[in-house]
């Protein structure tokens, strides 16, 4: 059998040179498809990196705008704390009737005199049973009540009292009721 390169040699000149052609072009196929499938791959690789990164990009925007906005929420927090302690110093001493004022006052340790405190504790003392002198000035809500008031702002709400109005009369304390918006007694008319 003879070889290749016998063969080769035996062929004509134009059959050698289609050889070499077909030769040339074989290898160039299957360096192009070398390099090309290589660069594919290295392409492919490229973009999912790119994509990695962009991902990685946006993450990092997004936590730069949390921390960007919990810095400005701690400032805002220190200047109302550097307000508060501006109104109220450490080594004031305040009297407010404001119950707001009051609050901070306390939670940050400064003395303060409520006067709505002070104030209902320099109202007279009544007890039921005790006799009181009332102006009945005008009518209750309910049917036969006068309502009279006490120099402190106290009112009396007297049953049977209606027609007393613009008199002055003598009650007893049947029950006193503390509320939110201060102290109501109730009085009958002293028989």
């Amino acid at each position: 059998m003879a070889s290749l390169e016998d063969t080769f040699i035996e062929l004509p000149a134009w059959g050698k040179g289609i050889g070499l052609v077909a030769l040339l072009a074989l290898l160039s196929v299957g360096y192009y498809t070398l390099v090309h499938g290589s660069i594919a791959s290295d392409l492919k690789s490229g973009q999912a990196q790119k994509q990695q990164l962009q991902d990685q990009i946006r993450d990092a925007e997004r936590r730069e705008k949390q921390y960007l906005e919990l810095t400005q929420e701690l400032a805002n927090r220190e200047a109302a704390d550097r307000q508060n302690r501006r109104v109220l110093p450490e080594d004031s001493e305040i009297a407010t009737f404001l119950q707001d004022l009051n609050r901070v006052a306390e939670l940050q340790g400064v003395p303060v005199l409520n006067i709505n405190e002070l104030a209902n504790a320099v109202k007279s003392v009544l007890l039921p049973g005790e006799p009181l002198l009332v102006d009945i000035i005008q009518e209750g809500k309910e049917s036969g009540q006068g309502v009279g008031y006490l120099d402190d702002g106290t009112m009396v709400v007297v049953e049977d009292g209606r027609g007393q109005i613009n008199q002055q009369v003598t009650v007893v304390v049947t029950k006193v009721l503390q509320t939110a918006a201060g102290r109501m007694i109730f009085a009958q008319i002293n028989q």
